[in-house]
């Protein structure tokens, strides 16, 4: 049986992995053995390892830009809350439109409005109002459940007080007074049956 051949310890300065060197191990006609044994002879072309190249980056999606539109000029007037309130107000009081308050006194009647009470002078007002605070209700007695004033008024909700004789022309500038912070002695009004206020 045959014996495989004990090849000779490198010596300790010799790199494997390196190219021949000249002159080393004569006995072997200076080829290193660990070379011999590594590149498969002295013929044999040394291999180098091929490295795979770098994976490229994958594109990162990018977001459609948004779109452009072509810019306008906005115009924003002023605040008028307080001045559309103010006007408002006088124009529901001197046209009784929407009332669901009515105060006859004879031939004239004035027209107001339960929210506006409410509001400004508080709820007290209106439930003493509803009391006979004013005057008697008598929508009943006149057979009159809706139609507050002159500008259509708030459906059957629309209660009428008769007043004291007189007193129109009091009550009139009061309610000015509550819906403008304006008072004027004897203010006529639209608002119902009678012509305004007296002076």
């Amino acid at each position: 049986r045959a014996l495989a051949p004990v090849l000779p310890p490198l010596p300790a300065d010799a790199n494997p992995f390196g190219p021949p060197t000249p002159g080393r191990n004569a006995a072997d006609g200076g080829e290193a053995l660990g070379d011999r044994a590594l590149s498969g002879g002295a013929d044999a072309e040394p291999t180098v390892p091929l490295l795979a190249p770098p994976a490229e980056p994958e594109p990162r999606s990018r977001a459609a830009p948004p779109l452009r539109t072509a810019a306008r000029e906005i115009t924003v007037r002023p605040p008028s809350l307080l001045a559309d309130l103010e006007t408002g107000l006088l124009t529901l009081l001197e046209s009784g439109e929407l009332a669901d308050l009515r105060f006859v006194d004879g031939g004239e009647t004035v027209c107001a409005h339960k929210v506006v009470l409410q509001l400004r002078c508080g709820r007290e007002v209106v439930e003493a109002i509803a009391a006979g605070a004013l005057g008697p209700d008598v929508s009943a007695g006149q057979g009159i459940s809706g139609g507050g004033g002159g500008g259509g008024g708030g459906g059957s909700s629309t209660r009428t007080y008769e007043l004291a004789a007189g007193s129109a022309a009091s009550l009139g500038s009061l309610l000015r007074f509550v819906y403008t912070d304006e008072y004027e002695l004897g203010a006529e009004f639209g608002g119902g049956g009678g012509g305004g206020g007296g002076g």
